[in-house]
């Protein structure tokens, strides 16, 4: 199974929490990763996204359809998460649009087998791969950033296209 985990973009502050919306820097980092997350997921992956408004415009970003779901929440518990994503299931591809910190813990339930305080920063991706039984299988593809997406030295990087 392949799993990507994409904690949303930069967001304004403001109250209530879970309807602050994308900054201007947000909705540039949140189209790079699009764009590079676009080429990198199947046309049938599963999308689940938090409620929160900036995790919708997130994935608003990429353009395809997804479900809201409310097991990704603000205050969510990873183990919940990955019953939710059908962890384990040969075959599937599933892209998370979430927060922190749950999706910092997940990536260290997946690659340690315990929750520990990993953090992901805005927008990046987490890509992972496993059969779901065992967290020594699990292997960490790669990691995105936009910061990385976006800079024009990467230009000349092999596989990269003009």
């Amino acid at each position: 199974m392949q799993l990507f985990l994409w904690r949303h973009a930069d967001a304004l502050t403001g109250s209530p929490d879970r309807e602050r919306p994308l900054s201007e820097k947000g909705k540039k980092e949140a189209a790079l990763t699009a764009d590079w997350l676009g080429t990198a997921l199947p046309a049938d992956a599963r999308i689940l996204v938090s409620p929160a408004l900036r995790t919708r415009q997130t994935a608003n970003s990429l353009g395809r359809s997804y479900d809201i779901h409310a097991g990704l929440a603000i205050g969510s518990k990873p183990e919940d998460i990955l019953a939710a994503a059908g962890w384990g299931k040969a075959g599937k591809t599933v892209l998370l649009v979430g927060h922190q910190p749950m999706l910092g813990y997940l990536a260290s339930l997946l690659l340690c087998g315990k929750k520990q305080e990993w953090h992901i920063e805005r927008s990046n991706v987490w890509w992972f791969e496993g059969d779901g039984k065992d967290y020594r299988n699990t292997i960490l593809k790669a990691v995105i950033s936009p910061s990385i997406l976006g800079h024009d030295s990467l230009a000349s990087l092999p596989g990269k296209k003009s």
